[in-house]
Parts: C-alpha cells; structure tokens; sequence
C-alpha cells in the first residue's frame, strides 16, 4: 500500500521529462498513465508519472511531484 496526502505532495519538488533511474543510473523518460475519455478513447493523463528500466515500470510521480524514494 502507499499512501501521501495533498500537504506532502506540496512540498515535492517538480518533475522534469526525464529522471535518474535509482536501479541503473542511467537517465529515462518520464511517462503518464492514460485515462479514459471515452468508452474507445484514451489520452494520456497528468496524474500518474513513471518511466521504464528495461521490461519494468517504476512509479516516479503524482500530479507533476516528482516522488522521493
């Protein structure tokens, strides 16, 4: 489970388009979930931010906060 509220996630610093990657090191892609618009619609959304190391999806940051492991 995780959880932060809206005071903590105030005092997050921006997220940028790209984020050091804790595992490799390597800088990666920031990415957003989709939402969907529609019942055939998706676009791509602003809440949740991620990137990817090889195969594998890390959760970076919520609404534009870059997340602090």
């Amino acid at each position: 489970m995780f959880a932060i509220g809206n005071d903590e996630l105030r005092e997050l610093d921006d997220i940028g388009e790209t984020i050091k990657c804790d595992i490799c090191g390597q800088h990666h892609k920031v990415e957003y979930g989709k939402r969907r618009v529609s019942e055939d619609v998706w676009e791509e959304g602003t809440k949740l931010a991620f990137y990817k190391c090889g195969d594998t999806a890390y959760l970076c940051g919520i609404d534009g906060k870059r997340l602090r492991r």
